[in-house]
């Protein structure tokens, strides 16, 4: 692939951190798109076909949302270095990925409901 990387997000946005940390260890060249953090999001909602959440990465015309497929598509385009490290990169991303579904239900969403007070 040779299109430009950009990447539609907002500053404060765990997720959208997670794939600029993800772009800074492949060392790869990409462009900053700022979306709002809350709706409306006319201009973004109309490119990614209704999905809302940040972020969202578009190399040409291919719009990939989710922060765990970004992270697979960077993965594919720069493999080295691996986010999946050691003798069993499959393993290792099977655990990672079950690591993550587990803090971001058990953890992330309901701190995040307290901070801001939304679970009252």
């Amino acid at each position: 692939m040779n299109s430009e990387l950009i990447l539609h997000h907002y500053d404060f946005s765990n997720f959208s951190e997670k794939i600029r940390l993800v772009l800074g260890l492949k060392n790869l060249s990409w462009h900053s798109v700022e979306i709002p953090a809350t709706a409306p999001k006319p201009d973004y909602t109309p490119l990614t076909g209704g999905y809302r959440r940040a972020p969202a990465l578009q190399i040409g015309a291919d719009i990939y949302c989710d922060t765990r497929l970004i992270a697979d598509v960077l993965e594919e385009m720069a493999p080295e270095p691996s986010l999946f490290p050691g003798p069993n990169p499959t393993r290792t991303k099977a655990l990672t990925n079950s690591m993550a579904t587990w803090a971001e239900g058990q953890m992330f969403w309901p701190l995040a409901l307290y901070i801001t007070g939304l679970n009252a």
